[in-house]
């Protein structure tokens, strides 16, 4: 990961390694003192092979160094992964899916860092087998997700959706 300072890019130490474990970045959220990163973690079986679970990630750099913060998103071998990360105010939002491994339905992540530990969030109105692709934060407050999902009392109605996030 590469820091630019106004002047020039340097690189920033990269996060701890952990054997048979593999991490895809898939979003950053910066403000001053902060940088977050997210997206998803892969256990690998002793054979390097075959995999274990996969799981949403997240870590955060405080200046000086890399802290992961677990999040309570589902794991499994389809897992989840967060693929987007968004300010609102002073709260930072995670977004993304993943897959219920015994109903192979999609399932959103949507979680709330308090400042000690993610939590999960009220899942938008309506929406039932869905996934966030992206979080935006709306000027004057509020946040907003998109994504594809079915509809909560209609099986047959699938598409994209915006939707306010709360909670």
């Amino acid at each position: 990961m590469l820091h630019w300072d106004g002047h020039t890019w340097s690189r920033l130490p990269d996060p701890p390694k952990e054997a048979l474990v593999e991490t895809t970045l898939d979003a950053v959220a910066a403000r001053p003192g902060e940088v977050w990163a997210a997206g998803q973690r892969t256990t690998y079986e002793v054979n390097g092979i075959s995999v274990k679970k996969r799981e949403a990630f997240a870590m955060r750099w405080n200046g000086s160094a890399w802290t992961v913060a677990p999040t309570p998103a589902i794991t499994g071998w389809y897992g989840s992964s967060i693929t987007s990360l968004a300010w609102n105010g002073t709260e930072l939002w995670a977004g993304g899916s993943g897959q219920d491994d015994a109903t192979a339905r999609s399932v959103g992540v949507l979680l709330r860092w308090n400042g000690t530990a993610w939590q999960q969030a009220p899942k938008p109105p309506l929406l039932d087998d869905y996934r966030i692709k992206q979080l935006g934060a709306v000027p004057g407050g509020g946040l907003r997700a998109t994504g594809y999902g079915t509809r909560e009392t209609d099986e047959h109605a699938k598409g994209q959706f915006l939707a306010r996030v709360t909670g």
